[in-house]
């Protein structure tokens, strides 16, 4: 997540972190969707710049941005984390969040992660810029296999490594996310 709590411009160019990540025009969505890969494997999911679900190589989610606010994992709950700023420091002041709290939370992030899966088998998300394919049958890159018909007729702008579909791994990823309610990573340490 970026250390600044605004959105950037260019995600695709300043989320270095993420080694391999594709920008996704989302049908419902009103902003682009990221979605990356660390060199772990870590997926992380950018819906414009709020919100955001990082999980660790493991498939559990870590870190979140929703409605303004950090969210980290204590292992056993979330922590909503509050910047307060004051002349001499800026500190995070932490508050975990309920059962009731977190199972909502959950669920919401569920419910938007299985819209994005969806729209990527049914084909209402596309990588933003020129097509892979034209309708006449011109020159096309092979697809991937495992990612739906209609999926494949997209266009890239955004992804990196260029040349690597990313579709087939993020379907694959986020099936196995939705395939149980999400785990919580291990307790994320604080700073001392």
């Amino acid at each position: 997540m970026a250390r600044q709590e605004q959105d950037k411009e260019d995600l695709m160019r300043e989320a270095v972190a993420l080694r391999e990540r594709v920008e996704l025009e989302v049908h419902g969505e009103s902003e682009f969707v990221t979605a990356g890969f660390r060199s772990t494997g870590a997926l992380a999911l950018y819906f414009g710049g709020d919100p955001v679900y990082q999980f660790d190589p493991e498939g559990r989610l870590r870190r979140a941005f929703v409605d303004g606010l950090l969210f980290r994992t204590q292992g056993h709950t979330l922590a909503e984390l509050t910047r307060v700023r004051t002349d001499e420091a800026t500190e995070l002041q932490r508050r975990d969040l309920s059962p009731v709290e977190l199972s909502e939370f959950l669920q919401q992030a569920s419910t938007r992660i299985r819209c994005l899966r969806d729209a990527l088998y049914n084909g209402t998300a596309s990588e933003r810029g020129t097509p892979i394919a034209d309708e006449e049958g011109g020159a096309s890159r092979p697809s991937a296999p495992g990612v739906p018909q209609r999926a494949r007729l997209t266009s890239v702008r955004s992804q990196v490594p260029a040349d690597l579909d990313l579709r087939p791994r993020l379907l694959v990823t986020l099936d196995q996310l939705l395939v149980a309610p999400f785990e919580l990573a291990p307790a994320v340490p604080g700073r001392r």
